[in-house]
């Protein structure tokens, strides 16, 4: 009974750090990606939300299926059904500048790690506070 509830609490720690993680160093290179200035006050604003990480993709590792683990287990990651396109441009560019500045062995840990575009897109709804940049209402 307890197992259960243990694992759970443990995968949403594992996901909510992931989350600040991202969140954090997305905010870290906004300053520094090559980005118009128009979308970095856009990012910044966004990023400052209170309930920022409601933007972060979520991602579900394949930890505790049956096969023993051999290193990191893939990391699929769910889209947000309603992200905009220039929302996950922006995130694309400010992730690939924070790769572009990672120290060799930060490079060689996330090597390790696989990220895969998850065949279910995330069910967490668009946040109250989204700017229409960023989000839209999707269809049900």
């Amino acid at each position: 009974m307890y197992s259960c509830n243990i694992s759970f609490h443990v995968q949403l720690l594992s996901h909510l750090w992931l989350c600040f993680q991202k969140l954090n160093y997305r905010q870290e290179m906004v300053g520094t990606a090559t980005l118009s200035p128009k979308d970095k006050e856009r990012m910044t604003a966004l990023l400052s939300l209170h309930n920022a990480m409601e933007f972060m993709s979520s991602e579900e590792s394949d930890e505790g299926e049956g096969e023993p683990a051999t290193g990191p287990s893939p990391r699929h990651v769910k889209p947000l059904q309603w992200e905009r396109a220039k929302l996950k441009n922006i995130k694309a560019v400010l992730d690939a500048t924070y790769q572009a500045r990672m120290t060799k062995r930060q490079k060689r840990t996330a090597a390790k790690v696989s990220r895969v575009d998850g065949q279910n897109v995330s069910s967490r709804p668009l946040p109250k506070n989204c700017p229409s940049w960023a989000g839209r209402e999707t269809q049900s």
